[in-house]
């Protein structure tokens, strides 16, 4: 809730069903989407606002969003957390009263162009749209841009390799002075990837049909820099709306295989096992 409310880091669309799913618990993207629809967004910090973690602090910060987030019955203030008095007792900001520490609510924004009280948000909804079409699923964050960019069509480029992401980005970098506009990417061997309509990724499915399937990257060369100590959470990373965990996937493999119990809090859902990648 904390999350959509502030307009925070898609990371955590990774981050919160890995850290779930290891506790026994299924969350997954369609989720978080629902979640963000009930979710006001209260805050603008960078960058989906001008000011930094410190203008939000100033402003009241965590206390404020807290409070507030409890008094519109959005958050459970019973929660258990590492400090005693549940999530309520977080509402509140550390001050000196006369060289004494003391505990003070914030039951007001200090600077209301970065914080406001979920009545007065600055979004109806928290910002973390789904995507959902037929080149897969996906998250993106409108609280940090304009509506007018929520939309995007042009060309796409697929890339196996990082130094060559590099490379093609410094051509870029360095003709965008002499050009205006341009394909911001381009896929090998097809035109534009599509467009988002309606929370949907979209491509003409005669089109998608006729493409070729793009070839797996060559291996790269055995240097012996530890990358081999990694092979593991490469091959067998899973899928990204269930946290990417490469062990919890094997697990997950494990239950349907037969080989170890099934959690009682998993649902089968939990425990899909997609296809990984074949390349080191």
């Amino acid at each position: 809730m904390g999350l959509l409310a502030t307009g925070g880091s898609t990371n955590h669309v990774l981050h919160l069903p890995a850290i779930a799913r290891a506790a026994g618990i299924a969350i997954d993207w369609s989720n978080i989407d629902a979640l963000s629809a009930a979710v006001p967004l209260i805050a603008r910090t960078y960058p989906g606002g001008s000011g930094d973690v410190n203008a939000f602090h100033q402003a009241g910060g965590m206390a404020f969003v807290i409070g507030s987030l409890l008094d519109a019955g959005l958050l459970h203030g019973d929660v258990l957390t590492v400090w005693e008095g549940g999530l309520a007792a977080h509402a509140r900001e550390p001050v000196l009263d006369a060289d004494t520490l003391a505990w003070h609510p914030v039951p007001h924004s200090r600077d209301d162009t970065m914080l406001r009280p979920p009545h007065e948000p600055f979004l109806p909804d928290g910002g973390m749209r789904l995507l959902q079409g037929n080149l897969g699923h996906a998250t993106f964050k409108t609280s940090a841009a304009d509506p007018s960019r929520w939309t995007v069509e042009a060309p796409a480029r697929v890339f196996a390799d990082q130094d060559d992401v590099l490379k093609a980005y410094h051509v870029s970098a360095e003709g965008a002075g002499r050009r205006r506009a341009g394909p911001v990417a381009r896929r090998r061997h097809c035109p534009g990837v599509g467009r988002r309509r309606n929370d949907r990724r979209l491509i003409d499915s005669a089109e998608w049909a006729a493409r070729d399937r793009a070839a797996a990257p060559p291996p790269p060369p055995p240097i012996g820099t530890g990358r081999e100590l990694f092979a593991f959470l490469r091959h067998g990373a899973g899928i990204a709306e269930q946290g990417g965990s490469a062990m919890l996937a094997a697990m997950g493999r494990d239950i349907a295989d037969g080989e170890i119990d099934e959690p009682e809090a998993l649902t089968p859902a939990s425990r899909t096992a997609r296809p990984t990648h074949d390349y080191a």
